[in-house]
């Protein structure tokens, strides 16, 4: 469990809290959905797509939304920086 494991797009691994000597069980989001989700921007946000701009940004909008709320629990936020 120290290692951690896959599970539909989540990490779950063991880690010490900061400053402190317990062992918890962190949720992480794993790195295919993240590949996955740039693959599907990149490919909606192409230079030469003969789309309105309106129906890209709604088309984002929906994926992301989408995207975030089903990884609202995880800790994300070295995720979402980077």
């Amino acid at each position: 469990m120290s290692e951690g494991f896959d599970f539909l797009g989540f990490r779950l691994q063991w880690k010490r809290k900061r400053g402190t000597d317990k062992w918890y069980v962190y949720t992480f989001i794993a790195d295919r959905p993240v590949r996955s989700l740039k693959d599907k921007i990149r490919a909606l946000t192409h230079r030469l797509s003969q789309q309105p701009p309106r129906d890209v940004l709604r088309r984002l909008n929906r994926i992301m939304r989408g995207w975030s709320n089903y990884f609202r629990y995880a800790v994300a936020k070295s995720t979402m920086v980077e």
